[in-house]
């Protein structure tokens, strides 16, 4: 396999430009189309998305965010012998791990500046911008 793909996603993070990939050695999406290439890679369990050749070497799939299950692993087949057009080459297949996109928010103290509407101070009395006055005031 080392021979054809030159290397593939392994963990995918979620969010709008993130996507699976794989990169071939050989130019082999040259004369494919962007509309055929569900034929040759699948998911496991099924992930609905968008297939995209962003060049000749590179396969990308951009997975529908609603489809993932996050902290899930899926099994990705790539079906070798109908991309090579080689009835003796096996599917390669490899996992994809997913992991939620996170973040953490800690705020101990805000309190709003009367005397300078224009801004939200918190605890270390620095000014913060005024568009966190919705999340100060809530």
């Amino acid at each position: 396999v080392k021979d054809y793909i030159s290397g593939f996603t392994s963990k995918y993070f979620g969010g709008e430009k993130s996507s699976i990939q794989v990169v071939f050695n050989d130019d082999v999406l040259k004369n494919k189309e962007e509309k055929d290439l569900a034929q040759y890679i699948e998911f496991s369990p099924s992930l609905d998305g968008t297939f995209v050749k962003k060049d000749d070497y590179t396969l990308s799939f951009v997975p529908d965010l609603n489809s993932v299950k996050f902290g899930s692993t899926y099994k990705c087949t790539i079906k070798m012998e109908k991309l090579f057009n080689n009835d003796k080459m096996p599917d390669f297949s490899f996992d994809v791990e997913t992991i939620a996109p996170s973040a953490k928010l800690k705020i101990n103290s805000v309190r709003v500046d009367l005397v300078n509407s224009d801004a939200v101070i918190g605890r270390s009395h620095k000014r913060v911008p005024a568009c966190l006055r919705t999340c100060a005031n809530s």
